[in-house]
Order: C-alpha cells, then sequence, then structure tokens
C-alpha cells in the first residue's frame, strides 16, 4: 500500500506555478539583457555613465570602477523593472493564495526593494572586480574573478550569523532551558563542539517552518524557526537538529562552496568566451567594453543553469546522508517521520513530483522516499 500523500494535489499545483514563473522570470531576463545590447541601448547607457563619471573628476585610478558601478546599476534597475510583476506574482500573489505569507502586499514590496538594492549593490561589485580582472589579468582573469568571489563568499558566510541575518530577522538565542540542554547533549555525541542554537522569529511573516545550518567554524549557529519550536515536540525538534548536525559533521557546507566555486570558473569563461565571439554583432568593442557586460551575464548565466541540476544532486545526497546520520544519532525514526510529515504539510512540499521535476529542480529528495528510508533505517535498528 503506497505512503498516504500530503497535500499533494495543492502542493503540487503550489510549485507547478512556482517552476512557471520562475522560468518566466529567466526568459524575461535574458530577454531584457539582449533587447539592450541589439536596440544600441546598453551602449546608449554606457555613453552617459561615461560623461557622468568624468563630469565627477574622478582619479584614473576610480575611473573605469565607478563606469562599471554606475553602468551595472543601470541595468540592475531596468532589470528588476521590467521583473517586478512577474516577482510579485511569484512572491506575493502566489505565496498569499496558498496561505503560506502572513504580511501585506506594501510590506512586502518594500522587503522587496531593499532586496533589489542589495543584490544590486552586490551585482555591482561583481561587475567591477570582472572588469578590472579583464583588463589587469586578461589570460588568467576568470581565476583572479572567482578566486576573488570564493573569498567573499566566504567571508560572507562567516558574517551571515553574527552580521546579516541579524539585520534581516529579529534572532535571539533559544530559551527553553532543558530542550537547549538536550540539543547540546545530542551536538556533544555528535563529536562537534556544540554549535549555538538561536530562535529565529519568523511566525509573523510566513507559517513555515525550518532549521538552517549557517556561518563555518566558530561562528556556525543553528536558526530554528520560532513555527518549529511552537508547533513540534522536542523529540521532532531534536531530530531536525541532527539533521543539520548530519551536514555540519560531514562538511557538506564545504563540498557545496567547492562545487559552486567550479562553476562559477566555468561560467566566467563562457561568459567570456560569448563577449568575445558575439560582441562584434551588438557593436561591443572588445573585453574591456562596459557595454558588453549583459553578453558575459547571459553566457555565465546560461552556463550556471546547465550546472544546476548537477549542484541540486549533489545537495539530495547530502540531504540523505544527514537524514540517516538523524536516526542513527537519535534512533528515533518516528519523531523524524512524524515530523518530515508535519513540515511537508506546513511548508506546502511537493511529496511525488515526476523524476524529470527531481532531477532539474529538487535539493532535497522527494517525501515519499525519505520517508521510506526512515522505515528501512527502523527496520534496521530494530533487528
Amino acid at each position: 500500500m503506497p505512503p498516504a500523500r500530503v497535500n499533494e494535489g495543492k502542493a503540487t499545483r503550489y510549485h507547478r506555478l512556482k517552476r512557471r514563473t520562475g522560468l518566466l522570470a529567466a526568459v524575461a531576463g535574458g530577454t531584457v539583457l539582449l533587447t539592450l545590447l541589439a536596440s544600441g541601448t546598453s551602449a546608449e547607457i554606457r555613453n552617459v555613465v561615461v560623461q557622468l563619471v568624468a563630469d565627477l573628476g574622478l582619479p584614473p585610478a576610480w575611473r573605469q570602477a565607478g563606469v562599471v558601478a554606475a553602468y551595472t546599476a543601470c541595468v540592475w534597475a531596468v532589470l528588476e523593472g521590467v521583473l517586478l510583476p512577474v516577482r510579485f506574482f511569484q512572491g506575493f500573489v502566489l505565496e498569499q493564495r496558498y496561505a503560506l505569507l502572513r504580511i501585506a502586499a506594501v510590506r512586502w514590496v518594500s522587503g522587496h526593494l531593499k532586496r533589489v538594492a542589495l543584490s544590486g549593490i552586490v551585482v555591482a561589485v561583481a561587475a567591477v572586480v570582472v572588469s578590472l580582472s579583464l583588463a589587469t589579468w586578461p589570460a588568467w582573469w576568470w581565476v583572479v574573478s572567482g578566486g576573488t568571489f570564493a573569498a567573499a563568499t566566504i567571508i560572507l558566510t562567516n558574517l551571515a550569523p553574527v552580521c546579516l541575518i541579524p539585520l534581516l530577522y529579529s534572532v535571539r538565542p533559544m530559551t527553553r532551558v532543558r530542550l537547549t540542554e538536550r540539543l547540546a547533549t545530542l551536538a556533544e555525541r555528535a563529536g562537534v563542539s556544540a554549535p549555538r542554537v538561536d530562535e529565529c522569529a519568523v511566525g509573523a511573516t510566513t507559517r513555515r517552518a525550518h532549521a538552517t545550518l549557517v556561518g563555518l567554524g566558530p561562528v556556525c549557529r543553528i536558526l530554528l524557526s520560532d513555527t518549529l519550536l511552537a508547533d513540534y515536540s522536542d523529540d521532532e525538534i531534536e531530530v531536525v537538529l541532527a539533521h543539520e548536525l548530519g551536514h555540519h559533521v560531514h562538511r557538506d557546507v564545504w563540498q557545496l562552496m567547492a562545487f559552486e566555486l567550479s562553476v562559477a570558473l566555468l561560467a566566467l569563461l563562457v561568459g567570456g568566451w560569448t563577449m568575445v565571439r558575439l560582441g562584434g554583432v551588438f557593436g561591443v568593442a572588445g573585453t574591456g567594453d562596459v557595454a558588453g557586460l549583459p553578453l558575459l551575464a547571459l553566457g555565465a548565466g546560461g552556463m550556471v543553469a546547465a550546472a544546476a541540476p548537477f549542484g541540486h544532486a549533489l545537495s539530495r545526497r547530502h540531504e540523505r546522508r544527514a537524514d540517516l546520520f538523524a536516526i542513527r544519532m537519535t534512533r528515533n525514526p518516528m519523531a523524524f517521520i512524524s515530523g518530515l510529515r508535519r513540515l511537508g504539510a506546513q511548508n506546502l512540499v511537493e511529496e511525488r513530483p515526476s523524476r524529470l521535476v527531481e532531477l532539474l529542480c529538487h535539493r532535497h529528495p522527494p517525501l515519499y522516499r525519505r520517508v521510506a528510508a526512515a522505515r528501512r533505517a527502523e527496520a534496521a535498528l530494530q533487528s
């Protein structure tokens, strides 16, 4: 008899719409960049920006960086402006329709604009790094850029628990003494120095529940949402924490970062090749022309999209291993199964996606497979 399904009809419809709007956003974004190139608008933006930066009288060493940053900010504003309706439907309308979001439209728009601004700063800095690397190390620019991005990722990952996440969410140390002691004992049994466990207040914004491992080394934190702490038993919370400790023990974060660095290097190579090969078609005057950056972005984005299924496969492998680690550490497969099913229902998880959807889109194994694996682990423990 097949296992009971969790909200499958509703979850399937939700995720189908999410995938379609995500694909629409990707196609629309690519179309915007191609239109800027083909219409000559990219070159016009470059000309305006070059004149504005020249009028500022910046030192020569800063002039190129200023041009690239200003150009990128303009293109980013155009891109996100065009995509705003799709982002609004995907991030607000769809989430409200399926009762996953608890905020008003005005607050969502405000938060979205803040995220767009922060993302724009990151993109502008990345564009400056790539542009200066192209100009200074034309043969090895992709290695320099990739290495810089890797170092920045490590720094930001370490800063996230102490600086970045508190800017976006209310985070506080968990106050449930018995549960805190129980989780600390579990971490000690797992052979790791007990990472700090904090409560992340998200209940006023969403009904989703989650646990997340953030940071590296001594600043590592485990964040448990207030929705998880309010609605789940101590046994279920312990198993969830054990799963996150499994990621820590197996150094999954480092493995994913190594994979992402490899993809970034390949993406930069493909992006540079695209700019060289197709730049003349769009009137781009070589790799030093800032107006050609959309071509680099299109080539690099295509490479990232092509590599995504391999990253998802690695992530699913990590999740399966962390599941088994959690069951072996707690010896409580029933709590694991009940917690997994409750999270699936609460977060509207698609229990039985098609094999193709799983391979292309899912970072976690399907829910029914995780439950089946837990039952096999339960039988092994009892034998």
